[in-house]
């Protein structure tokens, strides 16, 4: 990671499962690229793990693209792979193309991944590994981690799931997800219980998933599940506390009221959670666990609608978002965790060039957060928000103080221990960048954006002169988000030292493709490492791989 400005695109979720017979080449081969792996043995398409369904055509578009990477596929051959060389018309190519992308994530207009070259074919651009080829025994945390069981702790972990919308109108899904998000907070401020992640028991929305499945994904020993029906000011909140070993049901309960008496519900919930999952937790920790909150309920419910955009990871969204938290600091001038949230828009801001200048942006990012720690220290977001700024400022002691003090006020901001990752790296303390790849990972087992861990898993082993190590984390990197540049980065910038010139000349030209402006001048300007000796390693190995001066 670097404090240059990102492509703005970013990678979506995709599907897929097929169907069909027999390949249309005879090869049987696994294949990862993103977040998705392509078995032509099996015939089968997964996606972040799960299985997929796509057409049986769809399949075999993807199958011909992906086997035959970096390469103009024709028309010609593709109609012959797929069609078996009866005539198609141009209509049905497209259709199957449009397919083919919608079900990894792309599209036409972006072709991140399936490159149109118009009157002569497609071409596959992600980088693919054959899985054979990846080793079995991974350094840090890998991508398919979230296939496996993950130990429980010992001490009382739970899940929150996304509350169910049952108001009849989509409009209103930002609201059950906020009631969701607001008692996972509450609940996270007790140190004597794993809470998992937002990001990670986000994932199964609107998946109607078994308990057990998720205890054993999730690692955690209880789940919360409910629902939320709001009509005008009266709002009914249904919750129950399930065990995931026996799939029983602990407790459930109903509550209804206005939405004056919204916080008081929530409240409840989390009480009743703690009692019910750690007995020696005091009615002290609970009443210190409750959120502050903004004194308008008008405030609050901006603030809500300000998240779904926030997480959508896209320059759309993040102005969507920015303009609801300003919103919500005009109503309540003091709502500390809305100017916290409008300061981590504004680092996204800087770090995919959504702003006028990197410099501007992040200087308001750091303003923003200072503004929210000022009204409330004790809010973790602010800390989080301005841990965020310093490590893009190069100044890694202090991004590791303020993550620091982030998980001493919210032991389960895993999120903080993500951030703290590349922080202890730059800052060339490696071991404990690996340590907190290891509590992010707990924390978050099925995270989306654990793309970034690697980037700070690479980092590390950088730092710590291991570079084949550095190389198969940039690697999971590229894999899981091919159109971040750290990856790419970090390939250019290790392989060198095994004498792999070849593939660090390749990475160097990826990471032109998604980072035109990247530069050696750029890099030497702020290389975020602040060991003299790591920024010279890494700027002479960027040297000899071709980055443009």
């Amino acid at each position: 990671m670097f404090s240059l400005n990102l492509v703005e695109d970013v990678l979506e979720y995709g599907h897929g499962l097929s169907t069909v017979t027999d390949p249309p080449d005879g090869n049987m081969m696994r294949y990862r690229f993103a977040r998705y792996e392509l078995d032509t043995d099996r015939l089968e398409f997964k996606a972040d793990g799960d299985f997929r369904a796509v057409e049986p055509q769809v399949f075999d578009v993807l199958r011909l693209l992906v086997a035959n990477a970096k390469r103009l596929v024709s028309r010609d051959e593709l109609i012959e792979a797929v069609w078996g060389g009866r005539i198609v018309s141009e209509s049905t190519i497209s259709a199957r193309i449009s397919s083919a992308r919608k079900a990894i994530g792309d599209d036409g207009t972006r072709q991140a991944l399936i490159k149109t070259v118009p009157r002569r074919g497609f071409r596959f651009v992600a980088p693919v590994v054959e899985a054979d080829q990846v080793p079995a025994k991974e350094s840090g945390i890998s991508p398919e981690i979230t296939l496996q069981a993950i130990p429980p702790m010992i001490k009382p972990s739970i899940a929150v799931l996304p509350f169910d919308n049952m108001s009849g109108d989509p409009e209103q899904g930002y609201f059950s997800d906020g009631i969701a998000e607001d008692i996972i907070t509450g609940l996270s401020h007790m140190k004597d219980l794993l809470v998992i992640a937002r990001n990670s028991s986000f994932t199964y929305k609107d998946q109607p998933v078994e308990v057990k499945r998720i205890g054993e994904e999730l690692g955690v020993r209880y789940v919360v599940e409910g629902s939320v029906r709001r009509g005008g000011d009266r709002v009914r909140v249904s919750a129950q506390l399930i065990d995931t070993l026996t799939g029983g049901h602990i407790w459930a309960e109903r509550y209804d009221g206005t939405l004056d008496d919204i916080f008081a519900l929530q409240d409840d919930i989390t009480a009743k959670v703690l009692n019910a999952v750690g007995p020696e937790i005091t009615l002290a920790e609970i009443q210190r666990a409750r959120s502050e909150r903004p004194e308008s309920v008008s405030a609050w419910d901006c603030y809500l609608r300000a998240l779904p955009p926030f997480y959508a990871m896209d320059k759309a969204g993040y102005e969507e978002a920015k303009a609801l938290l300003r919103e919500a600091i005009e109503i309540d001038g003091n709502f500390a965790a809305a100017y916290a949230t409008l300061a981590r828009c504004y680092v996204h801001a800087g770090m995919h060039g959504w702003g006028p200048s990197a410099r501007e942006v992040f200087s308001k990012a750091g303003d923003l957060a200072r503004k929210a720690t000022a009204i409330d220290e004790r809010e973790p977001l602010g800390h989080l928000a301005l841990g965020w700024v310093h490590i893009f400022k190069t100044e890694q002691e202090s991004a590791i103080n303020e993550l620091t003090r982030a998980l001493e006020l919210n032991p389960n901001l895993t999120i903080a221990h993500g951030y703290l990752i590349n922080a202890y790296a730059f800052a060339g303390q490696p071991e404990e960048a690996l340590a907190a790849a290891e509590r992010a990972q707990h924390g978050s087992p099925r995270d989306p954006e654990r793309w970034m861990w690697f980037i700070g898993i690479m980092n590390a082993h950088f730092a710590a002169e291991r570079y084949e190590e550095a190389a198969t984390a940039a690697r999971q990197a590229v894999l899981l988000q091919p159109n971040a540049y750290g990856g790419h980065a970090g390939l250019a910038y290790s392989l060198p030292y095994l004498g792999k010139m070849e593939e660090a000349r390749e990475a160097v030209r990826d990471l032109l493709r998604v980072m035109p402006r990247f530069t050696l001048k750029g890099i030497a300007g702020n290389p975020m490492f602040m060991r003299e000796n790591d920024a010279n390693r890494m700027l002479k190995a960027l040297r000899r791989a071709g980055l443009p001066e």
